[in-house]
């Protein structure tokens, strides 16, 4: 009986355990008619500032309104969201509500992959930029990833044209970084701006690991579930 049930663990982890797949990229316009620089800049602050991912990963799920639970994480929604009352303006966020890795990973409805990104930025936007972004990448989700849950996407800049913060960084370096305090137009979270549990997982190796258990080399029993948010 115990072989059988080793067998069977086996044979889930084998099961769930695939290859990788390669990134698709996601080219963010940062000039024209149709930019969203604001946005571009959300990114910039987001990855040259502090580091967070440009791989996300696409969640075509949604599962029991997800997107919406992430916003409220990482601060865009609710009393947190500290572009409210301002006309015209929105809270973009970073990484994207539409991913497993928004929200600081706190909603990862059973996603199985890398282990997802635990922090995220927000910027009061552009209403207009912010609408375009959502256009752009839900355009982008529909013709390139094909609503493939899981994928990666790699968000980077359309022919390398940054946005206004993008481009102070590359001319001064992180010196032209925000605060990023919340007293200013960006906010950087490590911590959940609303009440969850951040459970980040991964499957790797045949270990299923989290930030809250053993290294990934630890084997975990195949009776173990990850906490709820």
């Amino acid at each position: 009986m115990m072989l059988a049930v080793i067998t069977v663990c086996f044979s889930l982890l084998v099961t769930i355990t695939t290859r990788p797949v390669t990134a698709q990229t996601f080219g963010l316009v940062c000039q024209g008619n149709m930019g969203y620089p604001d946005v571009c800049d959300t990114f910039s602050f987001a990855s040259l500032c502090h580091g967070i991912t440009d791989i996300l990963h696409y969640d075509a799920t949604n599962d029991s309104g997800e997107g919406t639970k992430r916003r409220a994480a990482i601060g865009c929604k609710g009393t947190a969201n500290q572009c409210a009352g301002h006309t015209g303006i929105e809270c973009d966020e970073y990484p994207y509500a539409s991913t497993y890795d928004g929200g600081l990973g706190c909603y990862p409805g059973g996603y199985r992959g890398p282990a997802l990104a635990q922090s995220g930025a927000t910027r009061c936007a552009n209403g207009v930029q912010n609408g375009r972004h959502g256009q752009a990448i839900g355009q982008f989700y529909d013709t390139v990833l094909h609503h493939n849950n899981g994928q990666p996407l790699l968000v980077g800049y359309q022919n390398n044209v940054r946005g206004p913060l993008g481009q102070a960084i590359a001319a001064h370096g992180t010196q032209a970084c925000p605060s990023g305090s919340g007293t200013d137009i960006y906010r950087y979270r490590s911590t959940p701006a609303s009440t969850c549990f951040p459970h980040i997982f991964s499957i790797d190796s045949l270990s299923l690991y989290s930030t809250h258990l053993p290294p990934r080399s630890a084997k975990l029993p195949c009776s173990w579930s990850p906490p709820r948010c």
